[in-house]
């Protein structure tokens, strides 16, 4: 009879056995229903009622083998602590007219704690406060940021903003300098232009006159000769 029962411990962990074993038969289980449980090798003849939750405080729900864990309603806090769960609340107590609620310096409560917590300790988990914990909230940390990287980055920004700056100041001047030199040499050239054409209207002059003096010297001595026949 032990041996036997013994061999059924896995099964009877989530059946019931509403018929127990004889001299002949080993027990008989059949499973639980959709809101009961067992949790444990039993000797049962039915299985556990889940435990009702209010609407919206269900932690976990109720399986064949565990119970429903449930959290307590806003304003309650929880007076015993079962399997994860809260099997039973007590409501907070209201300050009377004249008094307010106490509070440890460095801790913080959101509602949902029956008690109040202590701010998380930044510089213990290796980090830096990031946020500072206040009353209803906790201290948010974060990653250190390296001293010297910063300086490093700090100074390559520097460096590189400096070496923009100094381009565009050589751009700059290098454009006026071309502007400048460009003016010049279009200055030159237009010079060089008005000197070949005065130039060339002088030496144009200087032809024209040369030839009439030839002509009006031929013509001269032309009369001359004639004058001289007539003679």
């Amino acid at each position: 009879m032990y041996q036997s029962w013994r061999s059924n411990t896995l099964l009877i962990l989530t059946f019931s056995h509403p018929e127990d074993c004889t001299e002949f038969t080993t027990t008989t289980c059949v499973p639980c229903s959709g809101s009961s449980y067992t949790s444990q090798p039993n000797n049962l003849l039915s299985c556990l009622p889940c435990l009702p939750c209010d609407h919206g405080k269900v932690k976990t729900v109720c399986t064949r083998q565990s119970d429903a864990v449930c959290e307590p309603l806003e304003g309650f806090y929880c007076t015993d602590h079962r399997s994860g769960g809260c099997i039973q609340a007590t409501e907070h107590s209201k300050c009377s007219p004249g008094e307010y609620i106490q509070q440890t310096e460095g801790t913080f409560s959101n509602g949902s704690l029956h008690t109040c917590q202590t701010h998380s300790q930044c510089e213990d988990q290796g980090l830096i406060v990031i946020k500072p914990g206040s009353n209803s909230s906790d201290a948010e940390c974060g990653n250190k940021s390296s001293p010297a990287l910063i300086s490093g980055v700090t100074a390559g920004l520097i460096v590189v903003a400096a070496a923009a700056a100094v381009a565009a100041v050589i751009i700059f001047f290098r454009r006026i300098y071309k502007n400048i030199k460009k003016n010049s040499s279009r200055s030159l050239r237009e010079r060089e232009r008005e000197r070949e054409s005065s130039r060339s209207c002088c030496f144009s002059i200087s032809s024209r006159s040369l030839r009439e003096r030839e002509r009006e010297y031929s013509r001269s001595r032309s009369t001359y000769f004639s004058n001289q026949r007539v003679k």
